[in-house]
């Protein structure tokens, strides 16, 4: 995705919306509606290994984990999942 691309999805709510809940679902590997810490793991050791970069420690997964976990009740929901999507799609 180019930046023109991800300029136009991020003023899409619709298919913002969408392409979310799609990344989330994939996510989800256990299907119970929310992120656990491993699952949140495997999202960040996937993105180090296809950029070449070292996998995160387990610290530094835990501090993510923390900083996504809002409402912090130890689980990552859907809304907070999406204020990360966005974040990570403002980065590129």
């Amino acid at each position: 995705m180019n930046k023109s691309q991800i300029d136009a999805l991020m003023n899409d709510k619709e298919e913002f919306e969408k392409l979310a809940k799609q990344g989330y679902e994939e996510v989800d590997k256990n299907k119970n509606g929310s992120l656990d810490f491993n699952e949140i793991k495997s999202i960040l050791v996937n993105f180090s290994q296809r950029s070449g970069l070292m996998p995160p420690t387990n610290a530094e997964v835990e501090q993510v984990y923390k900083q996504l976990d809002i409402d912090k009740n130890g689980k990552i929901d859907f809304n907070e999942f999406k204020g990360f999507f966005r974040k990570f799609l403002e980065m590129q």
